[in-house]
């Protein structure tokens, strides 16, 4: 795999604009932020994106979903994170489009939610470095969804300790923010 990690101010820095991967391997190209769209249709261009492709990227309201085009697929997701202190889910748009040698990958903010698929490949061993885009973008997808699971059984486990401590307690806070534990689980849901 040739991996480049990137994120805007490094876009400039790098010359992305003249970007060519190696059709010899297999390429992967993380974008972490998603803000400047100059530097973004550049990019899509030198992948074959389609045009509207490169508009889901940058629309953060945009829901999951998977579309097949003549050039590659893309896929648009969400990672989901429980913020223990403030009780609230934190969730990130992410896009990622591949074709047979490229894969992109558009992360909404700079942190970098696929720090565990990078350290894989870095080992570089098993299948993940035997197999083509389509394996990546799966293991892509799989931490996405293992975060969405840690982020429901924390929100459970806040509720259950939330509702043993009601049981002792007459205090109206406890009701409230089971609450609103109850609604982050269904802003979950709805993503």
């Amino acid at each position: 795999y040739n991996v480049s990690e990137i994120n805007n101010a490094e876009l400039k820095d790098v010359g992305l604009r003249e970007y060519t991967p190696n059709p010899s391997m297999s390429n992967w190209v993380d974008v972490r932020g998603i803000h400047d769209v100059e530097l973004i249709e550049t990019l899509g261009k030198t992948a074959k994106m389609h045009a509207l492709v490169l508009e889901d990227v940058v629309d953060v309201q945009q829901r999951s979903k998977f579309e097949e085009h003549e050039n590659g697929n893309f896929i648009i997701a969400k990672a989901i994170e429980f913020d223990i202190e403030l009780k609230l889910v934190r969730v990130e748009h992410i896009t990622i489009y591949f074709d047979h040698t490229v894969i992109v990958s558009f992360q909404e903010d700079e942190s970098d939610v696929f720090s565990s698929v990078r350290k894989r490949l870095e080992r570089g061993k098993g299948k993940i470095r035997e197999r083509g885009t389509d394996y990546l973008c799966y293991a892509l997808l799989d931490t996405l969804v293992d975060m969405q699971f840690v982020a429901i059984d924390q929100i459970q486990e806040e509720i259950d300790l939330l509702e043993s401590q009601i049981l002792g307690n007459s205090d109206g806070s406890i009701k409230e923010m089971i609450h609103r534990l109850r609604k982050e689980l269904n802003r979950i849901r709805k993503r």
